[in-house]
């Protein structure tokens, strides 16, 4: 446990209450450029305009300002309670919160280096967390492989689209990033931090057990777990870049739903019949529905 600060000192500022409206500002961004193309398309629309398709620009600020905003603003805010170390400094707010902000604005205006701004958000959130990872008794549980897992693919996107803003890589490979951060990031994320939180705040029966294969303690076979995931994920991302889309989203979907049905045991219903218990016991089945319906239907993976 973290010790409170003494009295009279000055409260460090919560990183969600910073972090959460970023997130918000860029998904409202992110919805603009439909809003413009749908009314070019209009008659009484001026099509000299000339508002071109909005799919990358729209994909870019929801995976990489949106979501990424909301996750720097949980991590930041919640480190102290998994890690046992210090909270977010101000200076480490201010890093990741202006390089999550400059990828927002950077991006929307299409200005070129925007992934320099996101690779610049990734790497302050990785120091800031690794830099409170102890080992031995207070290290954080064995799920947080996952988020580092997530982080390294995350880094690896930001690296390719960097590479093709500098025209080391073709422009076609800025796609590629996204979808690595996409695909590869959010889904090791979620599912990690997900069996943590969504039976414990569910209020489920023995919410850290993983049914069937280790008790709530048990850190090895909780690292074994935990490692058979990423390791799906990340031999799904390979696949995806090597072309091979349909072996990939068969991969993910295996890991969302052992992720979802043995950590999250979303095959029980939640202890406490509220709000949010609901409706994050029916998030975790959203996330184990679409992963399933995209392998299954690879043409309409994108509803999915």
């Amino acid at each position: 446990m973290t010790r409170p600060p003494p009295a009279g000192s000055a409260q460090p500022i919560a990183p969600y209450r910073v972090l959460f409206p970023i997130g918000i500002a860029a998904a409202l961004t992110g919805l603009l450029p439909w809003l413009a193309y749908a009314a070019s398309l209009a008659p009484w629309w001026p099509r000299a305009l000339g508002f071109g398709w909005p799919g990358p620009l729209h994909a870019a600020l929801m995976v990489q300002g949106f979501e990424l905003a909301f996750i720097c603003g949980f991590l930041l805010t919640a480190m102290p309670a998994f890690t046992h170390g210090p909270h977010c400094t101000r200076g480490e707010l201010a890093q990741v919160s202006g390089a999550v902000a400059a990828f927002v604005v950077l991006r929307a205006l299409a200005v070129p280096g925007a992934a320099f701004a996101y690779l610049a958000a990734l790497l302050a959130l990785g120091v800031s967390v690794a830099r409170r990872v102890r080992p031995g008794a207070a290290a954080p549980p064995e799920e947080f492989l996952l988020v580092a897992t997530g982080m390294a693919l995350g880094l690896a996107g930001a690296v390719v689209q960097g590479l093709a803003t500098l025209g080391v890589l073709p422009e076609t490979a800025e796609r590629a990033g996204v979808r690595c951060v996409s695909l590869g990031m959010m889904p090791a994320l979620v599912l990690g931090l997900g069996g943590l939180l969504v039976p414990t705040f569910a209020m489920m029966k023995d919410p850290l057990a993983i049914a069937g294969i280790a008790r709530a303690g048990n850190r090895p076979r909780r690292r074994a777990f935990t490692l058979g995931i990423a390791t799906l994920l990340v031999l799904a991302v390979n696949l995806e870049f090597a072309g091979l889309g349909t072996p990939a989203g068969v991969l993910r979907a295996l890991a969302a739903l052992a992720s979802t049905q043995l950590a999250w045991k979303l095959w029980r219903l939640p202890g406490r019949r509220d709000r949010l218990s609901w409706a994050i016991w029916s998030a975790g089945w959203c996330v184990a529905l679409g992963f399933t319906a995209a392998a299954l239907l690879p043409l309409q993976r994108v509803e999915a």
